[in-house]
């Protein structure tokens, strides 16, 4: 990556790769295997665009063009902080949910079990 715009055109897609994902989160009756499958996918994506940001941001081009745009970059890369925050937030109340419903399952199990 050369130019500053390029990687702002990066950084656009991770956005735009980080929003998919949340909608993914989001879906009100639940995942499936296929979002799951889908999720994962979406961040292999996010961590080859990212790659291509940190070696922007190593280069010495970089490093110069980001000290000419010090405001944009601080904006971008908190936004994404941020939205990340949120789909982690997401992911944890997912497994919460998740982790309820198999401690259930377990009881369940349990009393037929000791109901045999």
């Amino acid at each position: 990556m050369q130019k500053f715009e390029e990687v702002v055109e990066c950084i656009k897609n991770i956005e735009d790769t980080t929003k998919r994902i949340h909608l993914l989160l989001l879906k009100a009756d639940g995942m499936n295997m296929m979002d799951t499958d889908n999720i994962k996918y979406l961040y292999g994506k996010r961590g080859k665009l990212l790659s291509d940001v940190n070696e922007f941001i190593l280069s010495e081009a970089g490093k110069a063009e980001i000290s000419m745009h010090q405001e944009d970059w601080k904006t971008a890369i908190l936004k994404l902080k941020e939205s990340d925050g949120n789909n982690l937030d997401l992911i944890q109340a997912r497994l919460d949910i998740l982790a309820e419903k198999l401690k259930k399952l377990n009881s369940k199990k349990s009393i037929l079990i000791y109901q045999k």
